[in-house]
């Protein structure tokens, strides 16, 4: 099993350096939380929920979720959905976290802001007309 993520680890330095070191180090940490939460949902999983979550996607992740959650996709890019910002987003997120408040259905969209600077005169607006191409 070491040899494999030995293995995972060169691959992933060789195609994206600027990200292997750290790309782990989020998650490693999960297995020794010292507590555990009583609400924590354990299943069964096919079930319909009280209440509905919340799931946020970017286009390329972006799939049909049942009854029991709301889909919001973000016309965003890269891994995350919130790594590009989105007041629509921003605004979802906050009534649901305030109040449980959520969009009707799953063809909620929400566009990046097209303006923020990801590198110094490349904002989101550039690279989404990149993508388009």
């Amino acid at each position: 099993m070491i040899d494999i993520f030995k293995d995972i680890i060169a691959t992933t330095n060789t195609g994206a350096n600027m990200f292997a070191a750290v790309w782990g180090t989020p998650y490693e940490d999960c297995p020794f939380w010292p507590v555990r939460a009583v609400e924590r949902y354990q299943g069964p999983f096919n079930k319909k929920l009280s209440n509905k979550v919340l799931v946020v996607s970017n286009l390329a992740l972006a799939k049909t979720l049942g009854e029991s959650a709301t889909l919001v996709v973000q016309e965003g890019f890269g891994h995350t959905s919130i790594g590009s910002p989105s007041n629509c987003l921003n605004e979802i997120m906050f009534a649901y976290m305030m109040n449980g408040t959520l969009p009707e259905g799953n063809d909620t969209r929400c566009a990046v802001d097209p303006a923020f600077e990801i590198f110094d005169g490349v904002n989101t607006e550039t690279i989404l007309r990149a993508l388009a191409q």
